[in-house]
This record gives structure tokens, C-alpha cells and sequence, in this order.
């Protein structure tokens, strides 16, 4: 009741900060600042029975679906930030993206206030950023990023970006290092690419950003409850079957169940050359067990010109949950036991298992653009579909594929 009540709030908090944001341009340009930014990107792959995404929450369409798309990275967004007094300020931001509806539709990325209770520490109220990642603020801001895209095996572990609930944040100087702590708690309503609702209640996170010299450390913990609408009919499915099957149920369905993240991150960056790094863990008690993901990042800057070399990998343990006993059950129902066997079965070997290796260049063509080439080489593990999605049935788990990108990141105006 607790989350439902949160989520209408958020709603409704959402919808009235709208004028109160449009309204600002009577505060004087100077209280108004905008920023567009965007990327526009053609990916190849030599996929041909499955295809690429770059987030588990937009539909992939590199592969199976065409061989050269230009929907996986492309996208328009644009931010306007409103100082209403000294201490209260807002900001919004829409982004229009390739969606799970199969267009480019814009949402609202970003809607909130926030209120500087005393320097430093300050309030939020709306839908605010998850910084779950070293990237988190500007994942979407390419031309703020050292790659074409974040390592998918990595950032796709919490694919949701946002929160619609209140966050606070306290920015302190320890002698020359600089730490900023954030805590955050709220909801979130998603659709996957595959057409599944993803619900997140409850959800919280604690993460401290500390910056020293050159060096830039990041960790953070975040848990939250889960709601996966494709496991709704799997699991209620089983819960028919008497006492075996409810306990099949309670000990595989995600539903209701808590999903942890812990990401430890640094990033070294003196000038002409750079290095970051990644390390995530996420945990649940159900089906979706334990997963793991890494990634390092290495270039150096000659001039206009970055070539970088990216090394990325997720594994989950594939694991065999008991199932149902069909003999001696009437023909029907037997039938229906081992549909269900089947699908829970292949839910439990169905694990993002793959490392990949990437080389990328990118070209700075000035201040407010830059011209990015990236080859990737995926190898998935055995039995694996890896991070792919729309599989056909002639793929195979398993074997490796190709990924040829090209984009260009800008700002605007």
C-alpha cells in the first residue's frame, strides 16, 4: 500500500512541477538555462537469428531485424534548468529514443526540484537519476562519455536510469579530495524491449562519488522490489500443482523480491591518457540468481584523435531448478507440467553469459562534437544468448558475433 500510495505521488508530483518549469522564463534569462545534446548512429552486425541492444529497455533491432540499423545508439535530448530563488532549483529533461513501442515518442527522463537546505547538501523531490554507474549523470550524453556506448555487459545489469521519489545530496571538501554522497528512494515503471512491464517498489540507493587529483572513485549499493510481468503465468502456473508446485514458486519467482546492485568504480585521467573501470554484482533470491560484470577502458589523446580498447564481461551461473513430476498425472495435465518444466528450465539456463573486446577511435571535431568508430567482438558462453534479445528459431546459444559502429555525438545549440 506503502508503494502504491509513492507511485501515485510521484505521479502527480511529476505532472505539477510541468508549469511550474515552463512558467520559469519569466524569472529572466538568466535564471534559464538549456542544452540539447544527441547522437546519431548506424550500427552493422553480422548477427542474423537474433539482435543487438545496447539496453535491455529498448528494442534491438541490429541483426535479425536489419543488419544496419540506426536505432541502437540514436537519440535527441534536451535539458532546461531553472534557478527559481537562491536556493530552489529545477530542471527537465526529454529525451526521444528508439522505445519498446517501436518509435522515438519523447519522455521525461528528468522532472524535479531541488532545495539547498545549507551549502552542500540539498533535497530532491521528483524523478531524479539512479547513480548506480560511474557514468550514470551523462550515460546518455554521448560526447561526455569515452566510448561509443557504455559497456552494455555492465550498464544493462540495472537498465532502469530513473527514480520518481525524493533523493538528498551533501558535497564536501575532504582537504584537496572533493566527495559527494547521495541517497535516493522511489519508484519506477518500465517496459522491457521484449514487451514485459518492469515494476520497481521500494527502490533505494546509497552511493559516494570521491574525486582527488586526477583519480575518480565510485561505489554504490541499491536494492529494491521487483515485479517482471512475463514470470506472472510461469509461476502462477506452477502454484496449481498442489504443494510441490507452490514451493517451486516461492523459491524461483521474482515477483515481490528484492534485487541488490553493488558497483565499485575508478577512473585515473591525467590529461593525455586515461583508464576506468568497473565492477557490478547484482544478487536475488529467485530466478534471477547472481550476476557479475566487469569492464576496463583504456586510451590516450593524440591531438583530436582518442583510440581507446574496451574489455567487458558478464557471467551468471546457469543452475537446473527441480520440476514437476508428470508421470502418473492425467494426459492434460501432463501436458501442461511439462510446458511448464520446459519454460522454467530454459529460464534457468538462459543466462547474459559473454566477453567482449573492443577498439574504438574517436575524432573531436570541436568543442561540441566528436565522430566515434567502435569494432566489437562478442564471444557468448556456452548455452548463452548473452544481452542479445528477439531470437529466432534457427539461433543458437553460444559461438560469437561482430559489431561494426559509427556515430556522432553533438550539443546544441
Amino acid at each position: 500500500m506503502k508503494s502504491l500510495a509513492l507511485k501515485h505521488v510521484g505521479s502527480l508530483l511529476l505532472l505539477s512541477l510541468i508549469p511550474a518549469l515552463l512558467s520559469a522564463a519569466e524569472l529572466g534569462e538568466r535564471a534559464v538555462e538549456f542544452d540539447g545534446f544527441g547522437t546519431l548512429g548506424l550500427v552493422w552486425t553480422d548477427l542474423e537469428q537474433a539482435d543487438f541492444t545496447a539496453s535491455s529497455l529498448k528494442p534491438g533491432s541490429a541483426g535479425y531485424t536489419r543488419s544496419v540499423s540506426g536505432d541502437v545508439d540514436s537519440l535527441l535530448g534536451g535539458q532546461m534548468s531553472v534557478q527559481f530563488s537562491e536556493r530552489l532549483s529545477g530542471i527537465v529533461q526529454v529525451i526521444a529514443e528508439k522505445n519498446p513501442g517501436d518509435d522515438y515518442a519523447p519522455h521525461v527522463e528528468w522532472l524535479n526540484l531541488q532545495y539547498e537546505i545549507s551549502p552542500g547538501f540539498s533535497l530532491s523531490l521528483g524523478r531524479t537519476v539512479i547513480p548506480s554507474f560511474l557514468v550514470s549523470n551523462y550515460r546518455k550524453v554521448g560526447i561526455a562519455t569515452p566510448w561509443l556506448r557504455p559497456p552494455v555487459e555492465l550498464y544493462d545489469m540495472v537498465p532502469i536510469t530513473t527514480s520518481d521519489g525524493i533523493g538528498a545530496r551533501l558535497q564536501t571538501s575532504l582537504g584537496e579530495a572533493f566527495s559527494v554522497l547521495e541517497l535516493t528512494y522511489g519508484v519506477n515503471d518500465s517496459e522491457v524491449a521484449s514487451g514485459t512491464d518492469l515494476k520497481i517498489r521500494d527502490g533505494w540507493g546509497i552511493t559516494e562519488t570521491l574525486e582527488f587529483g586526477a583519480w575518480t572513485l565510485h561505489g554504490s549499493i541499491h536494492g529494491a522490489t521487483i515485479n517482471i510481468s512475463s514470470f506472472t503465468p510461469l509461476f502462477d502456473g506452477f502454484r496449481g500443482f498442489g504443494a510441490v508446485g507452490q514451493a517451486i514458486a516461492e523459491t524461483y519467482d521474482p515477483n515481490g523480491e528484492q534485487y541488490y546492485y553493488f558497483g565499485l568504480a575508478a577512473s585515473y585521467d591525467p590529461g593525455d591518457w586515461f583508464v576506468l573501470g568497473e565492477l557490478g554484482h547484482a544478487q536475488s533470491d529467485s530466478i534471477l540468481n547472481e550476476r557479475y560484470a566487469a569492464y576496463l577502458t583504456a586510451g590516450i589523446r593524440a591531438g583530436s584523435l582518442t583510440p581507446y580498447l574496451t574489455l567487458a564481461t558478464t557471467s551468471e551461473a546457469q543452475h537446473e531448478p527441480p520440476l514437476l513430476d508428470t508421470g502418473g498425472l492425467p494426459p492434460a495435465l501432463a501436458a501442461t507440467a511439462q510446458a511448464l518444466n520446459t519454460n522454467l528450465r530454459d529460464s534457468a539456463r538462459d543466462r547474459p553469459n559473454q566477453t567482449t573486446g573492443s577498439l574504438g577511435l574517436r575524432w573531436t571535431l570541436n568543442s561540441r562534437a566528436a565522430l566515434v568508430f567502435e569494432y566489437s567482438h562478442t564471444d557468448l558462453g556456452a548455452d548463452s544468448s548473452g544481452t542479445l534479445i528477439n531470437e529466432q528459431p534457427g539461433f543458437e546459444p553460444g559461438g560469437s558475433f561482430n559489431l561494426f559502429s559509427a556515430a556522432v555525438h553533438f550539443l546544441f545549440p
